[in-house]
């Protein structure tokens, strides 16, 4: 069972996780044509369990502080460029499509390949400001300089694009760094025992749209050369906020009791009078809702499930006492 609280993690697996980045500018209708097509099939066909996926604007209107920079980490000319950590993929108008099986294939052997870092990863967001953890682990001893990067992803920020028309929504727009510098905090070091090591991330942002990501990024130093080592990203940040967590009163836990079967139990001095409990697909659309009264004590709900998909799904309960998050995953 799972205590009900304002934060939630991804897997942390001792595999490679690349991170995907898409060079592009608001005003290159390229772009906005064979450009996004591809992105939208990488996200599409490529899951966040794969892979960290990074809009980075080098130039216009939605350009800021960290897209430039990191537009210069991955040393890319012109839009738009597509890039698997620092290997161009040669993608255009005509080809788009066979290096999206490429760049399948590709990713899906580094999922394959044993890494020497594993990433987990916990947010909580009050209001603009997002906190949190960041847990890497080593399996075995580590050599090398290295640093640990957390930056802030848009999934829906509206704005025009060359080639589209209108407003559209920008997806996996890379909008913020929670360090001073593009590479994030170094570790201490250069020599790591087997074990976890912890970082901290906290910062207020005022960035437009509603659903955001928390990605990580492992980087090694070598001379005066940064390469990646993993990602982790966690998407959706915004659904484990919690509206009151000064006044959270509540505990509880969540569990499937069958495959067709949620169960949801709470516990709490307070009484909740009215409570709402959503169940919320990573994309941000609300699959299930109940609704109800309750006073003190413990209560519990069940919920058929049976009709959602395989896949990873938030548990949010909304009460005037405070809110409470957790996650399951549903295989058929």
């Amino acid at each position: 069972m799972v205590v009900f609280i304002a934060v939630s993690g991804i897997a942390q697996e001792f595999t490679q996780k690349p991170v995907i980045f898409k060079r592009t500018a608001e005003w290159c209708p390229f772009c906005g044509q064979w450009g996004w097509e591809f992105m939208k099939a990488i996200e599409d066909e490529i899951s966040a369990e794969q892979a960290t996926i990074m809009a980075v604007h080098f130039d216009g209107e939605l350009e800021n502080d960290v897209s430039l920079a990191m537009s210069k980490e991955i040393e890319a000319s012109g839009q738009p460029v597509f890039f698997l950590n620092d290997t161009k993929i040669s993608a255009n108008s005509s080809n788009w499509e066979d290096k999206l099986e490429e760049l399948k294939t590709d990713v899906e052997d580094l999922n394959n390949t044993a890494a020497d870092w594993a990433i987990d990863l916990n947010v909580r967001r009050t209001g603009n400001n997002y906190a949190g953890t960041v847990f890497v682990s080593a399996a075995n001893a580590v050599e090398g300089e290295f640093s640990v990067g957390t930056y802030l992803i848009s999934n829906d920020r509206e704005y025009t694009q060359a080639g589209l028309t209108g407003e559209v929504e920008h997806p996996k727009l890379l909008v913020g760094n929670f360090y001073d510098d593009i590479y994030g905090q170094a570790m201490n070091g250069n020599s790591f025992a087997a074990g976890t090591y912890e970082f901290e991330y906290s910062k207020d942002f005022e960035e437009e749209g509603k659903s955001f990501d928390v990605a990580v990024i492992i980087w090694k130093k070598e001379g005066d050369e940064y390469s990646i080592v993993n990602s982790g990203v966690l998407e959706h940040a915004d659904l484990w906020s919690s509206v009151n967590e000064a006044n959270n009163n509540l505990s509880g836990n969540s569990f499937l009791r069958d495959a067709n079967t949620l169960a949801v139990e709470i516990d709490t001095e307070k009484s909740l009078q009215n409570y709402t409990i959503k169940v919320v697909g990573l994309n941000g659309i609300t699959y299930l809702m109940d609704n109800g009264i309750h006073t003190s004590g413990k209560m519990e709900r069940e919920i058929n499930v049976s009709d959602l998909s395989s896949g990873t799904y938030v548990v949010r309960v909304e009460t005037e006492n405070g809110t409470m998050t957790d996650k399951i995953v549903i295989a058929k």
